[in-house]
């Protein structure tokens, strides 16, 4: 069982619909959507969330690392149908 994920999911208490590994850059970052409206970036190595995207009115239903651009993602949610973030 990977200790890391105990720590980082203890800050969300609402269900999270989707996480994603920032597979095509530099650093290691996750990110993940949840119901409680929040899209959050995650640094595995320090088990810290990194940053906190709080736009949406709504669930997130997806969060997704955009692919050319560094520190840029998109989520989605019943309110807003795609949004670009930067932290």
């Amino acid at each position: 069982m990977c200790t890391c994920c105990n720590e980082v999911y203890k800050v969300v208490i609402i269900q999270v619909s989707s996480v994603q590994w920032s597979v095509t850059r530099q650093e290691q970052l996750v990110l993940s959507s949840s119901w409680d409206g929040s899209v959050r970036v995650w640094d595995p190595q320090t088990n810290s969330c990194v940053s906190v995207c709080t736009h949406h009115q709504g669930i997130v239903y997806s969060a997704s690392w955009a692919p050319h651009l560094s520190r840029a993602f998109a989520s989605v949610s019943g309110m807003y149908r795609k949004v670009k973030h930067t932290f």
